[in-house]
């Protein structure tokens, strides 16, 4: 069922004005908060008084996002005299002001480009080169490219960078990053005709074009447009694989279906026609290309366990093992999860693929290992640390691990000294 739509039209107007390309914009008061209204943009080479959908593809595309976990700016849906149009809040408070990405670009005095200019090599140097904001390379990149995926799935062609930023507090010498906002491109807004949807969900043809040659991104690679599905599908870029597998890992298609068949004024067809780019854009790109790189999103994680010496040294035992290993790790399995995004109970210990591991005890003084084995296992470790510049560190875990003979020694002492206890207790048990 729908949800019901708002009539602005005789909502008060506030003072604040709007920039943008993208169709026309007013400010008003709609219970006691701040609205930009956007109305629907005019479509250029078709008959007057036709126009878009991107007033409700920028109410779908900023919920979807906010479906995915992101902090994004609230849409309604409605009309203003006889136009639809979407009500976006104001999400800048008195206190604040909104600074576009561009801007931030600019400080970065050796970029090669201007503010608005979307090289991708550009903008990740101004993520590590920056000086301005104190928000850290490792955030600004994360958020950039888990934006770029959903973008992706929502096959977004126009979040240059004056459609992100951050939220300034100069009083108190606050920086964030915004909300999502301007999602209007999003989910083919040209698109309008109920001719057009049927057409689409029935011509195979079309539906290619439109998942693997466009709309591309406006970002740039080497000058030309960013294809989505050949970029993702051969990146090396290891901040955007691991985005790219987080993002899968989020996406539930039954959220999604719900927000679409929630939105008002659009057709039954209209909505098959959204669900189909939505899933289509999902399995047939998105997760085809990860499949084409997932080679390269396997990735070794590290841990440990910690054993005493009679009370005194701490010792710890190195763990590995690799996140994509096919059939070896507990899985989530649900909507929202994927085959490789893997679930672990115990955040401080990754369990190590190898079958022979030293049994934890729950009690620090029962692990009485003999120091000449815990010695061992240490000069294995600084040997391994020093030919660590000729050997990759893949290679130095599963070295300290292979030592099936010595870990197998070690168990069964673990499980002699534990049977051994067990039966001490029966003893006393029996003086009583």
């Amino acid at each position: 069922m729908s949800k019901e739509a708002v009539n602005f039209t005789f909502q008060k107007r506030n003072l604040r004005t709007y920039g943008g390309a993208n169709g026309s914009k007013i400010g008003i008061v709609y219970e006691n908060n701040n609205y930009m209204l956007k109305f629907p943009k005019s479509l250029k080479g078709l008959a007057k008084g036709s126009y878009g959908n991107n007033c409700i593809n920028e109410y779908i595309g900023s919920h979807i996002f906010a479906s995915l976990g992101f902090e994004t700016q609230e849409t309604l849906l409605g009309n203003y005299q006889d136009k639809i149009v979407v009500a976006c809040k104001d999400f800048v408070s008195r206190e604040e002001r909104l600074v576009d990405f561009a801007s931030l670009k600019n400080t970065v005095v050796d970029s090669e480009n201007n503010g608005y200019g979307t090289e991708l090599r550009d903008i990740l140097h101004t993520f590590n080169y920056q000086e301005h904001f104190d928000i850290s390379p490792d955030r600004l990149t994360s958020f950039f490219w888990e934006m770029f995926v959903v973008d992706s799935l929502l096959g977004n062609f126009d979040r240059h960078n004056g459609n992100w930023g951050f939220l300034i507090n100069e009083k108190i010498e606050q920086v964030k990053i915004a909300p999502i906002y301007d999602c209007g491109s999003c989910l083919y807004p040209r698109v309008t005709m109920e001719e057009s949807f049927a057409e689409a969900l029935k011509n195979e043809e079309w539906i290619k074009e439109r998942l693997y040659v466009f709309p591309n991104s406006a970002i740039l690679l080497n000058g030309v447009k960013i294809n989505i599905y050949e970029f993702l599908s051969t990146t090396d870029n290891k901040e955007c694989l691991r985005a790219f597998s987080d993002i899968l890992g989020r996406i539930n298609l039954k959220n999604i279906y719900n927000i679409i068949e929630e939105t008002p004024y659009i057709t039954d067809l209209h909505k098959e026609f959204l669900k189909f780019i939505v899933v289509n854009r999902k399995e047939r790109l998105l997760e085809q290309a990860f499949a084409q790189n997932e080679n390269k999103i396997s990735v070794i994680a590290y841990g440990s366990r910690e054993y005493e010496i009679d009370g005194k040294d701490t010792n710890r035992l190195l763990t590995a093992h690799t996140k994509t290993e096919a059939n070896q790790r507990m899985a989530e399995v649900g909507e929202r999860s994927h085959p490789h995004h893997s679930i672990f109970n115990d955040s401080d210990f990754r369990k190590s693929a190898n079958k022979e591991i030293i049994t934890q005890t729950t009690n620090k003084n029962q692990a009485n290992i003999s120091t000449s084995k815990l010695s061992l296992l240490k000069s294995q470790a600084q040997e391994n640390s020093r030919n660590q510049e000729s050997r990759n560190t893949d290679s130095m875990i599963p070295t300290i691990q292979s030592k099936e003979e010595l870990l197998l020694e070690m168990n069964k002492e673990n499980k002699e000294r534990e049977l051994k206890e067990e039966e001490n207790k029966h003893n006393n048990v029996r003086r009583m």
